[in-house]
């Protein structure tokens, strides 16, 4: 999703849900209370975070990967996501690992065509680039290594400030 309005509209609602429930949580005393002050505090707390994230923090991390920068919208990007992961989940198979620039980011690998089918695609745009050239025989040569057929691999058309 690229229009910002939408995007602003989708993330108002989740927010106004969200009051709702906290709101909902203040007003809400717990069911059976702890049997001392602090665990009351506590327990309420927990309480509140368990609500915050069905209703606020849930809804953001589904829809925050949908939500793209319109000057990106040419690209038509798509995205896969899976999660998120509670600590209690057991990691996937074949979980692998790659240096962000603040934490070590997991993936999966996985196949975008069947094995006996090579991947087909329209068009890939090389972003700027100072040899453009060059990028674009590499993605060329990448693909052939890959076996991925691609009818047109061009330059971006725009200027860097647009990308």
């Amino acid at each position: 999703m690229y229009d910002p309005t939408e995007q602003e509209a989708i993330c108002k609602e989740i927010i106004a849900h969200a009051a709702a429930a906290a709101e909902a949580v203040q007003n809400d005393p717990l069911t059976v209370p702890p049997d001392t002050e602090m665990g009351k505090k506590l327990a309420k707390i927990v309480a509140e975070s368990v609500k915050m994230w069905e209703a606020f923090i849930g809804p953001m991390m589904q829809i925050a990967p949908a939500l793209k920068n319109p000057t990106f919208e040419e690209e038509r990007e798509w995205r896969v996501v899976r999660g998120p992961f509670s600590e209690q989940d057991a990691p996937p198979r074949g979980l692998c690992f790659r240096a962000g620039k603040y934490t070590v980011i997991p993936y999966l690998n996985f196949e975008l065509a069947d094995q006996d089918r090579p991947l087909e695609l329209d068009e890939i745009i090389v972003g700027p680039n100072p040899d453009p050239d060059q990028a674009i025989r590499s993605v060329k040569y990448l693909l052939e290594a890959e076996n991925v057929r691609c009818r047109n691999v061009r330059e971006y058309s725009g200027t860097l400030r647009n990308w």
